[in-house]
């Protein structure tokens, strides 16, 4: 049996199962969404179909499985914190392709000295300004590969690699777009009724 088919069939097994025991003390929509989430969950996991696919799977699945209506299922799909995460993903795929990266990095390794502290304070701020932008995760990638190749020493590649690790996780705090869980605070002010924080106003906060 193709590889791929027993891991649905797997993740399929396992939300039946969750549903059949959450059944025995939950309300049959309640029970469903336990076993919709443990199939998408199960599948995210073991990726036996494109996670594109699953994420688009409650579409089918709630309404079917009357837990939530179709419009109340894809409207979320349409919420403005999605657009605002794809125009993020989007401008990350741009700068990479674009090989901006890469310039910025050598443009910011001559301003600091070119000494191992300088190295490692460019690498930090680097970091910081390119994952204000980018999420951390690619912005980590994307420097690592210079940074390995500035020096043989395995002690200062350790520190090269901090460096990145301490600049990405500042500068992911310092725009909205710059790591996932801003974006999700932001969507939670907005359903709980709370002013929401522009764009330019984040960055001075912080």
């Amino acid at each position: 049996m193709n590889k791929d088919v027993t891991k649905i069939l797997l993740a399929m097994g396992i939300g039946l199962l969750l549903y059949v025991l959450s059944v025995l003390v939950l309300s049959h929509t309640q029970a469903a969404l336990v076993g919709v989430v443990a199939l998408l969950v199960v599948l995210w996991t073991n990726e036996g179909l494109p996670l594109g696919v699953v994420s688009l799977l409650p579409i089918i699945l709630f309404p079917a499985l009357h837990i939530l209506p179709t419009k109340a299922t894809t409207v979320n799909y349409a919420h403005p914190i999605i657009y605002l995460f794809l125009g993020g993903f989007l401008l990350a795929i741009a700068v990479e392709k674009s090989g901006l990266h890469l310039w910025i990095a050598h443009k910011m390794l001559r301003i600091f000295p070119a000494s191992a502290r300088g190295v490692i304070v460019s690498l930090a701020v680097t970091s910081g300004v390119m994952s204000s932008i980018l999420s951390n995760t690619t912005t980590a990638l994307l420097l690592i590969t210079i940074a390995l190749f500035l020096s043989e020493d395995p002690r200062l590649k350790m520190r090269f690699v901090l460096a990145i690790a301490y600049g990405a996780s500042v500068g992911g705090i310092m725009t909205p777009i710059g790591t996932p869980p801003n974006l999700i605070l932001l969507g939670v002010m907005e359903e709980q009724g709370m002013a929401m924080i522009p764009f330019v106003q984040w960055m001075w906060m912080v």
